[in-house]
């Protein structure tokens, strides 16, 4: 059975990438969380690293995959 591991993604990556699968853009995601584009570069970078990607499209269908998106992150 080929099963995948959790990669452990932080909140902000998991916040990141829920808008990322809502279709915003990475200034539409820095503007709406008050951050840097380059901090939303940085969560995105660190996101494909951890799911192993290299696009949107595939982290997206990844963490849907693995259930990160439906996720409920406590601080």
């Amino acid at each position: 059975m080929n099963q995948e591991k959790d990669p452990q993604l932080t909140v902000h990556q998991i916040r990141v990438l829920r808008l990322v699968a809502n279709g915003l853009t990475n200034k539409e995601i820095a503007d709406f969380l008050k951050v840097r584009e380059r901090t939303v570069e940085y969560h995105l970078s660190q996101i494909f690293q951890r799911l192993e990607v290299s696009s949107r499209a595939t982290a997206i269908l990844k963490a849907e995959r693995l259930g990160l998106l439906n996720k409920i992150y406590r601080r």
